[in-house]
């Protein structure tokens, strides 16, 4: 799990634009830093889609090849 927790920091800290901190970083710190992340990425992602830009689905479960197999196992 400490592997784990060093990646996500890494991933998350080593953005664009974030400074890095001198002091140590809470789970907390770790938790808003990835919310910020995902809310922007969803409203860009919108900002995208409103424009009529093709995107590829957001979330796995929005994959056109996922709902054409639950709708082919729905008719067996």
């Amino acid at each position: 799990l400490e592997r784990l927790r060093n990646n996500i920091i890494q991933a998350t800290f080593s953005t664009p634009g974030i400074k890095s901190l001198a002091t140590e970083i809470s789970d907390n710190d770790i938790l808003e830093a990835l919310q910020r992340i995902i809310s922007e990425r969803a409203d860009y992602y919108n900002q995208l889609k409103q424009k009529g830009i093709r995107m590829p689905p957001l979330h796995q479960s929005e994959a056109p090849s996922s709902q054409s197999k639950s709708k082919k196992l729905a008719s067996k």
